[in-house]
Order: structure tokens, then C-alpha cells, then sequence
């Protein structure tokens, strides 16, 4: 039996994200946390809280931790809301750079 974990866009096909939102990205960051053979996706996220701490933000949001929908384990939900806080144009100024600086981070 073959377990399908959905992406990023299948879980939120109903929900629009404006163009500033770059859900390949989030998908991306996602599956950093994601524990593997080679990383269990901690050290991964202490980096990006890191990185994350470069880029200023105003009035941070929080998403509900269950948004109604079962989340794996080990997506830290609040971690991932400061990524699409960071994209934000109107919370961070520099969010193009941002966006930018996060494919390299996770090249």
C-alpha cells in the first residue's frame, strides 16, 4: 500500500494565492523539514529560522495550527507562516530579494 502525501497546491487547490506567493517555493521549504536518510528536517529549520531572521517583517501572522487539515508531522506550520509572511510585500518591503535569496538558501 502506497501512502500519497499531497503537496503544497493539491492541499490548497480551493485557496488562491496571490502572484507574490511562490508555492513552489513553499513546497520546497516544506520538504526541507521533511526527515530523510540524511537530515531528520531540525537542523534544516533551525537554518531557515535563521535565514528568516535577516529579513525584517511587521505584524507576523499566525496560522491555526491545524488549519482544518491534517498536516504531517513535521511541518512546523509556524515556520512556514513566516516564510509567506516574508513574500509579503506589505509586511516585508524586501520581499522580491527575499524570495530571491530563499531559492539559493535552498539550492
Amino acid at each position: 500500500m502506497t501512502i500519497h502525501i499531497k503537496k503544497f497546491k493539491e492541499i490548497n487547490e480551493g485557496f488562491y494565492f496571490s502572484d507574490e506567493y511562490d508555492v513552489d517555493l513553499l513546497q520546497e521549504v516544506i520538504e526541507g523539514m521533511r526527515p530523510n536518510k540524511v537530515s531528520d528536517g531540525e537542523e534544516f529549520k533551525e537554518k531557515l529560522k535563521e535565514f528568516n531572521k535577516l529579513y525584517s517583517c511587521k505584524e507576523p501572522k499566525r496560522l491555526s495550527e491545524v488549519l482544518g487539515k491534517q498536516v504531517a508531522w513535521w511541518v512546523d506550520l509556524n515556520l512556514v507562516q513566516d516564510v509567506i509572511d516574508r513574500m509579503n510585500h506589505v509586511l516585508n518591503k524586501d520581499a522580491d530579494k527575499y524570495k530571491k535569496d530563499l531559492k539559493i538558501f535552498l539550492q
